[in-house]
């Protein structure tokens, strides 16, 4: 296993003329960051996001740009900061991912490290944004710890005072409560990341229920605020104010498929998903491979605004990505190396 795992890293460029639709696009994408994106050596959770997406298309098509490895080996694996902010674990969770390839456990201790840490500082408060629930949950309940999945949920269960069970979206924190601005970007981030969760969580888990509800929930809502074109807005309830983005879209197109190819939605979600790849690749994508329509970092959606076909990132590729992977496994004779 590890003998194969090696030669799917180290597959040549030239096996992309094999691949489907779907993977050639994503082998585009990807390799279009790793020769324009700037600031590419950073270690925080842009680059971490855009390596995560460039490892799902490596699991999905065989095809390595090897810029993950020598990435997290710059690194030496540590997290960025010293803080307890959700952010800095985004890294964690590409590390995670990396371990797929290079199973060595010493590379995910630094991660350990500081979630034990904040575990013993007793600061199990500080998800303050749904953006959490993407960025640091999953990297916990990955580690596959029971303290630390609990902490988790008590994590969770703090920020969750940030969502709108009577809408089924989430405010971006709490100057927006009470009001009905309901931002793509952090909704989309906390259905990603409420579906990662449930794919590694035991399925004995006492919390699956509450997050499965709310992932029902919350993608019900979601495919009523999609736009005719397959694209959801920045302001969700609002979506001519501020046009569409790609980031929040393609979050949303990931959770909806792998919410199909788990089990946690019905096959009813895929037809939107198709809908919104279609939107992110023949809109978002342009012509030289560049991931556009990505609205900046902010905290609402006139943010960054007019958000323009040049505008991109590296957490907006990582996201356009893990959409692909998805749509890759819901696509009749698309091969999937990797899952």
């Amino acid at each position: 296993a590890v003998m194969a795992t090696a030669a799917l890293v180290s597959a040549p460029s030239a096996h992309a003329a094999e691949l489907c639709g779907v993977a050639q696009t994503m082998v585009t994408a990807a390799n279009y960051w790793v020769d324009n994106g700037p600031d590419q050596a950073a270690n925080n959770w842009q680059n971490a996001t855009y390596h995560v997406g460039n490892l799902a298309v490596v699991r999905t098509t065989g095809v390595s740009n090897h810029r993950t490895l020598p990435w997290a080996e710059a690194n030496k694996y540590q997290l960025p900061g010293t803080t307890f902010d959700a952010t800095e674990y985004t890294t964690g969770e590409a590390y995670e991912d990396l371990a797929f390839f290079h199973p060595e456990p010493e590379h995910l201790q630094p991660l350990r490290d500081r979630v034990h840490a904040q575990i013993t500082a007793g600061e199990l408060s500080t998800w303050d944004s749904p953006e959490a629930v993407n960025l640091a949950m999953p990297a916990w309940v990955r580690l596959a710890e029971p303290d630390v999945t609990e902490a988790a949920h008590t994590l969770f269960h703090n920020v969750s005072r940030l969502y709108d069970r009577h809408t089924g979206l989430w405010w971006h924190d709490r100057r927006f409560v009470g009001t009905p601005v309901y931002w793509s970007q952090a909704n989309g981030e906390a259905i990603a990341g409420l579906v990662k969760v449930l794919v590694a969580l035991p399925k004995d888990d006492p919390h699956r229920g509450e997050y499965t509800r709310i992932v029902r929930q919350m993608a019900a809502k979601l495919r009523s605020l999609q736009r005719a074109d397959g694209s959801w807005g920045a302001d969700l309830l609002h979506p001519w104010l501020f046009g569409s983005e790609s980031g929040g879209t393609s979050l949303i197109t990931y959770a909806f498929g792998a919410g199909v190819t788990s089990g946690i939605l019905d096959a009813s979600y895929q037809k939107p998903a198709m809908k919104a790849w279609n939107w992110l690749t023949t809109k978002a994508l342009q012509p030289s491979g560049a991931v556009g329509y990505v609205q900046g970092p902010g905290s609402a959606p006139w943010d960054h605004f007019p958000i323009k076909a040049a505008d991109t990132s590296a957490y907006g590729v990582g996201d356009f990505l893990l959409a692909g992977q998805q749509i890759a496994h819901l696509t009749p004779g698309c091969v999937i190396s990797q899952g």
